[in-house]
């Protein structure tokens, strides 16, 4: 936790070091609590981005509720060659030779015959998800270049969708197959959350183009709601459905029990999503031309005022 602390820290004050201040306010202009919120009532393209919000997070949530019951109880102790060979390539190549620097004892090959148990499995299924994530965070700014905000978010979705549905349909031996659909299926759906935050941005420029008054504050203090609601309620849904297919813990589940795990895992995560994703695409209008539109005019109030347009 130290280790975490001192990098949020550092990665803290970078951010607020190298972040720019791109939007200036008009000096005269004043708002109060009353009618931001009357506008943020209004605006309907920050109300489908706080639904659609609720429902990714159900996608995500629901799924990562059961990951490890899945591993555990579906899934079970494995062979898996391919993962053994990464992990004494590591241990060899990587652990060992740091090891030698400090005079400890290098750690021990797995045998080829190892068998991993669900929590092996699950930790590395998780690893493979946020480090994917990561990587596709890190590609969207070039991918939103080429198809726009919107255009992005719903190819995005789309891919991480039929990924996520895909597990219905593998059995405990596909592993290989488990973890690429985890490797496309977060290096796509990772960088949604990311998208659905920058598209707050362009409700809050929408909001100050329709009522003249800017409240990005409100915009995103009243988003993180969404966040916590999705949480809470995917959490829900998830105790739910193992409470009434008659889970029990620690012991050998009928298939009623299994069957929600992989609909759990798979094909509840999706329906969410594609509720989210037809939001998105038939009731959204702040695509890229609207959004080119919005901020000229925005720019052109802002030069009258004269307040100075970066």
């Amino acid at each position: 936790m130290i280790l975490y602390a001192v990098a949020a820290f550092l990665f803290f004050m970078i951010t607020f070091i190298s972040t720019r201040e791109r939007i200036k306010p008009i000096a005269k202009e004043r708002t109060n609590i009353k009618n931001d919120l009357k506008d943020i009532s209004r605006n309907v393209p920050w109300i489908l981005l706080f639904i659609v919000t609720i429902l990714f997070i159900l996608f995500v949530c629901i799924k990562l509720s059961v990951t490890a019951h899945y591993f555990k109880y579906y899934i079970g102790e494995q062979v898996v060659p391919w993962l053994t060979q990464i992990i004494n390539f590591f241990r060899e190549y990587l652990l060992n030779p740091i090891y030698g620097l400090f005079g400890k004892q290098e750690t021990v090959l797995l045998e080829e015959t190892h068998k991993f148990g669900f929590d092996m499995l699950a930790s590395a299924f998780n690893t493979v998800g946020q480090a994917f994530s990561l990587i596709g965070v890190m590609l969207i700014p070039y991918f939103t270049k080429i198809n726009g905000r919107k255009n992005a978010l719903t190819i995005l979705f789309v891919i991480a969708l039929i990924c996520t549905g895909s597990y219905f349909f593998f059995k405990p031996h596909n592993l290989v197959w488990i973890f690429l659909m985890q490797v496309f299926g977060s290096v796509t759906g990772g960088p949604i959350s990311t998208l659905l935050w920058v598209m707050y941005a362009d409700a809050a420029d929408y909001s100050e183009w329709k009522t003249g008054r800017r409240a990005t504050g409100l915009v995103y203090s009243a988003s993180i709601m969404s966040n916590k609601l999705g949480w809470a309620i995917g959490s829900a849904i998830a105790g739910g459905i193992l409470y009434l297919t008659g889970f029990v813990a620690n012991v050998v589940q009928n298939i009623n029990v299994l069957n929600g795990l992989k609909s759990m895992m798979s094909i509840i995560p999706v329906a969410a999503g594609c509720i989210a994703l037809t939001l998105l695409l038939f009731f959204y209008k702040l695509d890229e031309p609207t959004m080119k539109k919005i901020k000229e005019e925005l720019d052109e109030r802002r030069k009258a005022s004269g307040v100075e347009v970066s």
